[in-house]
């Protein structure tokens, strides 16, 4: 019997059609996968990048904000110097007593919103 198996094994020169296309819809299947994987990472990358850069945006403005004078209208200046696509957004509300101002920055990527930081600054 095992004879038989080795004599057949012998005779066998190399791969046939069928197992060559196997390997290659494998090998297909694998590489569309990783391609995947791949695009998917670069999106999310992307996405972390854009919130990385407005988190540091939010809390340069904040910072900014705190070192200017009070603004019972809450037109306080934006700091300069923005990456392109970005804007910032910055409105105040005081609250109840009067007693402190909330300001909000937000901050938008070509439109969309991306983060947001809330302050709270002393009625002077």
């Amino acid at each position: 019997m095992i004879s038989i198996i080795r004599r057949r094994l012998e005779d066998q020169k190399g791969f046939g059609l069928l197992e060559t296309l196997a390997a290659l819809v494998i090998l297909g299947l694998v590489s569309v996968a990783f391609v995947q994987g791949l695009v998917v990472t670069s999106q999310g990358t992307g996405l972390h990048e854009r919130r990385v850069i407005a988190l540091n945006l939010a809390q340069s403005q904040v910072e900014y904000i705190k070192s200017q004078e009070f603004q019972a209208e809450g037109d306080y200046d934006v700091i300069e110097g923005l990456p392109d696509g970005y804007s910032l957004n910055i409105e105040a509300y005081l609250n109840e007593e009067e007693t402190r101002q909330e300001v909000e920055v937000k901050v938008d990527h070509e439109g969309e919103f991306v983060f947001g930081m809330t302050v709270l600054k002393r009625v002077a």
